[in-house]
């Protein structure tokens, strides 16, 4: 611990604090302001590290929210070709919900999958189901804006953690500059 005493230095009597030497990553005598401002830097590094792969997994959540969007477009079209008169077993086809069935079973969504059935190169969905295509893949899609949302915030955090941990290390930095300057000027 630092400590304020006397030294006499050739007949004067100077106060001060003693130095106290820091063990920081192996390397020895570091003071205080520099073993901070080195734990401020890793520390920002580690948190960019962080951030990298929050940003990944937001493209990742924007790439499905995409994905989904057309899902989405695909079940539009098909409900639309239903008229008022349409029982409830008459299906339609389209290529849309061929793509549809492959990127829901891409993404895991199975059950909402299991309601399109392959006919050739199209899909085909019956006129009582759509309507629960059509929330299955909403549903879906509003867990991920929520992911999306969290993950956002959390990215959010990181830069501010991060820019937090530069600006204290640039500070101790400017902080042990100046009193170095001081010094020599006051020796001078």
């Amino acid at each position: 611990m630092a400590t304020i005493e006397t030294t006499n230095i050739a007949g004067l009597r100077v106060y001060g604090q003693q130095q106290v030497d820091y063990t920081l990553e192996g390397v020895e005598h570091r003071d205080f302001a520099a073993a901070v401002a080195f734990a401020s830097i890793q520390r920002a590094v580690a948190i960019e590290v962080m951030t990298g792969a929050v940003a990944d997994a937001v493209r990742m959540r924007e790439r499905k929210l995409t994905d989904l969007g057309q899902v989405l477009a695909y079940v539009a079209e098909a409900g639309a070709k239903f008229t008022s008169k349409s029982k409830v077993d008459d299906t339609v086809a389209t290529s849309g919900l061929a793509e549809a069935k492959d990127i829901l079973t891409q993404y895991g969504l199975t059950g909402a999958a299991g309601y399109i059935s392959i006919s050739g190169s199209n899909g085909k969905v019956k006129n009582g189901e759509v309507s629960k295509l059509q929330t299955d893949v909403q549903y879906a899609a509003d867990r991920e804006d929520n992911q999306l949302q969290q993950d956002l915030v959390a990215l959010q955090g990181y830069f501010a953690k991060r820019d937090q941990s530069y600006s204290l290390a640039a500070k101790l930095v400017k902080k042990v500059n100046a009193s170095l300057s001081a010094g020599i000027r006051n020796i001078q």
